[in-house]
């Protein structure tokens, strides 16, 4: 079964709470939002995913210029291309 990553990246939405927690388990929920200081993942508040609501899934570093998706996400920690990342996603879902 063939999956796309705008599918991939859609299941991951819906689970977006536990997957950021994944990604960050140093990570702290604020007002709907799991809160790092970077997309390296130490302690702060700067980088954002959004875990509820119609915009889980989204992130955004406040203080750099990444933002995007899930799989984007994934690929910035990771270090790893896009297709690295859904593969990663796949794997975690």
């Amino acid at each position: 079964m063939i999956v796309t990553a705008r599918e991939i990246s859609s299941q991951l939405s819906a689970q977006a709470e536990a997957y950021a927690k994944w990604l960050f388990p140093n990570g702290r929920k604020e007002s709907g939002e799991w809160c790092v200081g970077s997309v390296d993942g130490e302690a702060g508040s700067s980088c954002k995913v959004r875990v509820t609501g119609a915009r889980a899934g989204i992130f955004a570093d406040f203080a750099g210029a990444e933002k995007g998706d899930l799989l984007t996400l994934t690929s910035l920690t990771k270090r790893v291309t896009l297709g690295e990342a859904i593969r990663i996603a796949k794997e975690w879902l």
